[in-house]
């Protein structure tokens, strides 16, 4: 990929141009906060306001402090989940994959021109060239287009579309070039691998055998950039990128708020345009009304605002953010069933400015709108440390200063980071360093984690230490089968 320093240092000069545009001549006053993260300019219809990074980095801190345990960037774990939010936020490291793809498939497919003049002799591998070529020069007349400047619909259904037919053409070929190899029985035969065979003269010359040999090795190339094209076009990401709103579901404790504030700190690191509430700090009302209030703004509407973070991100030229995390935790269930539809509605009017929000899987069926359009968002789920166990264990038993057995734990419930996180603070706490082996071993994970819990929940609903009524309705659980 490009170098990262260069995007920052790009995306930086552009934030700090960032200003309120006085759209309305101030009639009434003017005023600022002591740290200048927003003027306010009063009209006779509405008022406008900077959203400074500053103000941005404010808010993100309100919510790092409110998300508590939730978020620990001191033990991360890098995700592909986070990948999605590259292409929803339309950031310059997905399109830089997307130019280095294109790079990649105009290169080589220029390397299969080279054979075009044996036309005569390998007819049906050349013909297969051929078609090959038409279908890949129309994939990267695609790539070519796409447009990081702009924020309009990529066609990404096309481009996968053509790059199965390059792969299925690809596949031909092989099977063509197996033939070619036993071309000719003549084993004196060769021939030049350019056109201008005249200027061959003392050049080394190559067996049908050969030819065919190196055109499977440039075919192969090919179709590696082929499957990372086709990858890249069928991915969440790329759905993300032309929906602009993505929903994250996910069972609980597998880091749905970590990976919200861990996303939110990286884009602001980048000075992308983010803003992010708690979903637990929302009530019954209009959803707009609480966001404006949460961030402490003195806007009059939703398009007040959403005008305003629009501002922000046309003047760096990146899509702003807004993320909600677990809509699962207001006060009002009911609250999104009523408005996530008209809010979807509301920001189709604003393509620079795309949503992310997270929900419990438990909830989905009672926060969700039914009749929600399933093209209107992307759903992902995520699955916490799934398939990145040992990398996630290694991490925080590092933090935690436990030493990692020689043969790795093999307990799916470390998939959970809080499980996980539970369990290394119950060893610490405990003043142990090794897990606990064998049989008893696991039983003893197992305890930990619901000691903890026990721990947890005594100091939270005061109730007598000696009775673990986490335990007790554990075998409860276990009796019922």
């Amino acid at each position: 990929m490009s170098d990262h320093s260069d995007i920052r240092k790009i995306e930086q000069n552009a934030f700090a141009h960032v200003k309120a545009r006085d759209i309305i001549k101030p009639t009434v006053n003017q005023t600022a906060t002591t740290n200048n993260y927003y003027t306010t300019i009063q009209g006779e219809a509405h008022k406008q306001f900077e959203l400074t990074h500053e103000w941005m980095w404010q808010k993100f801190e309100e919510v790092k402090a409110n998300a508590g345990a939730r978020y620990t960037p001191e033990i991360h774990v890098d995700l592909p989940e986070a990948w999605v939010f590259e292409g929803l936020g339309r950031t310059d490291i997905f399109f830089d994959r997307i130019k280095i793809l294109y790079g990649q498939a105009y290169r080589r497919a220029n390397k299969l021109q080279k054979l075009n003049h044996l036309e005569q002799r390998f007819p049906k591998v050349i013909q297969s060239i051929r078609s090959l070529n038409q279908t890949i020069s129309g994939l990267i007349a695609l790539l070519q287009k796409i447009d990081r400047d702009s924020f309009t619909h990529i066609p990404f259904t096309d481009i996968a579309s053509l790059a199965k037919k390059a792969e299925e053409l690809v596949y031909k070929i092989y099977l063509s070039t197996k033939e070619g190899e036993s071309f000719s029985n003549n084993e004196d035969e060769s021939f030049s691998i350019n056109e201008d065979e005249s200027s061959q003269v003392g050049k080394k010359r190559y067996s049908a055998k050969e030819i065919m040999g190196s055109l499977q090795h440039d075919i192969s190339q090919i179709l590696d950039v082929i499957r990372d094209v086709s990858k890249l076009a069928t991915q969440e990401s790329a759905e993300a990128a032309n929906k602009k709103v993505l929903l994250l579901m996910g069972d609980a404790g597998t880091g749905k708020t970590h990976l919200f504030c861990d996303i939110a700190k990286r884009r602001l690191e980048r000075k992308l345009p983010t803003i992010i509430l708690l979903g637990q700090h929302f009530i019954n009302g209009n959803p707009w009304t609480q966001i404006i209030q949460q961030l402490q703004l003195p806007f009059r509407s939703c398009d007040d605002l959403l005008n305003a973070l629009d501002a922000v991100a046309q003047s760096c030229g990146k899509r702003a953010l807004i993320m909600i995390d677990a809509l699962n935790e207001g006060d009002s269930k009911d609250l999104w069933q009523h408005n996530l539809s008209g809010i979807l509605k509301v920001l189709e009017n604003y393509p620079r400015i795309a949503l992310a929000i997270s929900c419990r899987t438990s909830y989905e069926r009672r926060i969700i709108p039914k009749d929600l359009a399933p093209d209107s968002f992307v759903k992902i789920v995520h699955r916490g440390f799934s398939d990145s166990e040992y990398i996630a264990t290694k991490n925080f038993f590092e933090h935690y200063g436990i030493e990692r057995p020689r043969i790795p734990l093999l307990v799916p419930e470390f998939s959970n980071p809080l499980f996980l996180k539970i369990f290394c603070q119950g060893l610490q706490k405990r003043g142990l360093t090794t897990t606990p082996q064998g049989i008893k071993g696991v039983t003893a994970i197992f305890n930990f984690f619901i000691d903890t819990i026990h721990e947890v929940l005594c100091n939270r609903l005061d109730y007598d230490d000696r009775t673990n009524l986490v335990q007790e309705s554990v075998n409860l659980l276990v009796q019922r089968g």
